[in-house]
């Protein structure tokens, strides 16, 4: 119960990363013609959490995880405030950077926090990386449906606001219970017994297979750029084809929460992260996400490539994940450069993707390029679990 308590975390962190790309990107939407401009504030977040995350890492470690979790909750809330009271459209920009700052104390600390509260070290890599991806897949595609409702229907004018605070009502929920947390977690382990370490039928020796993380960052830094592209690019797309702020926040949840559904799916994966064949099948339902996408005219052809892109999602985040922390020596290290390949990407995809529409007037370029990416990683992925011994992964 207490793995699962600690897990709504990430996901109330998310609502607001969320609420942010959402709010911040649509405004600007509404009030800027230019492609380019309206993902600035997505590239301000990215920015900040992945530059920030350079320096978390140097001093992260389990005795200040509960601090640096507290401090990014009070970061993120000191940007929520100032993103409703000094609120131009374009001033956001600066806040969203310091929102970058709070998420990267946040994250990189909380895995740390995560892995220090499980006494069970050997319950399983999988099972924790599968709710884990469930927790903030659910978190962050929460942020735009909480807007969608609020904003796009409770209240037009002002509903951005109230979402807005509903953030800081989670962010101060999360700060207030990590210490009462971390008293209960340390006196529970005085009193549970060590695990046996026993190895049972369903736990896996990943020791013997080969370190994969330089794949999983590939492969999660194209998804990643693929994601970002629907969160920044796609609302402009959705302007000039007059989807409502309503459809649009239904159309980006929906991303996260198929994401989050089908990662709960593979909590009891085993051996299919060193597999061609499966993950060929999720590349190939991250290929047609993005065909939808982009040829796509009709809010149900976008609710479709929604509900197909969140089955890719799944898969490449639990792989990213998975690979870094199934080789527990180097995972610190790993889970921290996690951090900074989504960070990076965001800038990368978001400032891509506007130029391109800008400079060639073609609203559906950045989906075409980013299916031809998926399918170029798909060929690098052939070629490196193919050397895998099968006797292995059996």
């Amino acid at each position: 119960m207490l793995r699962f308590l600690i897990f709504l975390f990430p996901a109330l962190v998310d609502v607001v990363i969320g609420t942010l790309i959402f709010i911040t990107t649509l405004r600007l939407v509404n009030v800027e013609p230019d492609a380019f401009k309206c993902t600035l504030p997505a590239v301000a977040w990215a920015f900040g959490h992945s530059f920030f995350s350079f320096f978390v890492a140097k001093i992260n470690n389990p005795h200040r995880a509960p601090m640096l979790i507290t401090s990014g909750c009070g970061v993120m809330t000191l940007g929520a405030l100032l993103l409703i009271f000094l609120n131009d459209p374009w001033i956001q920009l600066y806040w969203a950077l310091i929102i970058g700052l709070g998420s990267a104390l946040f994250f990189c600390s909380f895995q740390v926090f995560m892995k220090a509260a499980d006494k069970d070290v050997h319950a399983g890599v999988s099972r924790s990386t599968a709710i884990y991806g469930f927790a903030w897949s659910c978190g962050i595609a929460s942020g735009p449906f909480i807007a969608s409702f609020v904003w796009g229907y409770w209240d037009p004018e002002n509903g951005w606001k109230y979402c807005y605070w509903i953030s800081i009502f989670f962010l101060i929920c999360v700060a207030a219970a990590t210490w009462p947390l971390k008293n209960y977690i340390e006196r529970l382990h005085k009193i549970t017994p060590e695990p046996e370490t026993v190895k049972t039928e369903s736990q896996v020796d990943y020791s013997k297979l080969p370190d994969l993380v330089w794949l999983g960052w590939l492969t999660a830094g194209v998804g990643c750029l693929t994601i970002t592209l629907i969160r920044t690019v796609f609302p402009y797309k959705a302007n000039i084809l007059n989807v409502s702020t309503k459809e649009l926040g239904y159309i980006m949840a929906l991303v996260s929460y198929s994401q989050g559904f089908f990662s709960l799916l593979l909590i009891r994966s085993r051996y299919w992260m060193y597999k061609i064949l499966p993950i060929m099948l999720f590349s190939l339902c991250g290929i047609i996400g993005m065909v939808l996408f982009w040829c796509g005219t009709s809010i149900w052809t976008f609710y479709i490539g929604a509900f197909i892109f969140g089955i890719y999602a799944s898969g490449f985040f639990f792989y990213l994940v998975f690979h870094s922390l199934v080789h527990p020596k180097k995972s610190g290290k790993y889970v921290s450069w996690n951090e900074v390949i989504v960070g990076v990407t965001g800038i990368v995809a978001s400032m891509g993707g506007g130029f391109l529409v800008d400079q060639t007037g073609d609203r559906n370029l950045p989906f075409i390029i980013a299916a031809a990416f998926i399918a170029c990683v798909i060929a690098v992925q052939v070629l490196t679990l193919r050397k895998i011994d099968p006797k292995l992964i059996k």
